[in-house]
């Protein structure tokens, strides 16, 4: 609710009429007084309000963190218990992975048998008794 320009004079004259113009100044500073305090009590309490609110907060933050490493301990402790290796496991195979260096950590090497000739890109293999790749005509026979 707003009020324009026509409603504040009429309450202005109303005012002027019921109190006077000797009472309306000091009614004025009584009245914009009245409203600093109640405008400095509504920042105190909403600073007071926020200020209980992050404390609230940074409380359950600090006791989800405390929870969330004693639920990595928990975990950590199971696993040693199901598999006791285990870290022996992670640490031989990172070991192996920064040796290799054809592997990369992240990706597993291709099944690629050693003794396998290398692939030539251009032609295909030709077969057992040496006849043409399909598509290629081989020496004229008609002849």
């Amino acid at each position: 609710m707003s009020l324009g320009l026509p409603e504040i004079l009429l309450i202005f004259v109303l005012a002027l009429l019921l109190f006077g113009p000797r009472k309306l100044p000091e009614i004025g500073r009584t009245l914009g007084r009245a409203m600093n305090e109640f405008r400095r009590a509504a920042d105190e309490l909403k600073t007071s309000l926020e200020r209980e609110v992050n404390l609230d907060i940074s409380k359950d933050l600090g006791d989800l963190k405390k929870d969330l490493r004693e639920a990595q301990s928990t975990v950590g402790d199971l696993r040693a218990t199901v598999d006791p290796f285990h870290d022996l496991k992670s640490s031989v195979k990172d070991l192996a992975a920064s040796l290799d260096p054809r592997r990369s950590p992240s990706a597993p090497a291709a099944a690629v048998p050693e003794s396998a000739p290398p692939a030539s890109s251009s032609e295909p293999p030709a077969d057992a008794a040496g006849a043409p790749p399909p598509g290629e005509s081989g020496p004229d026979l008609k002849g």
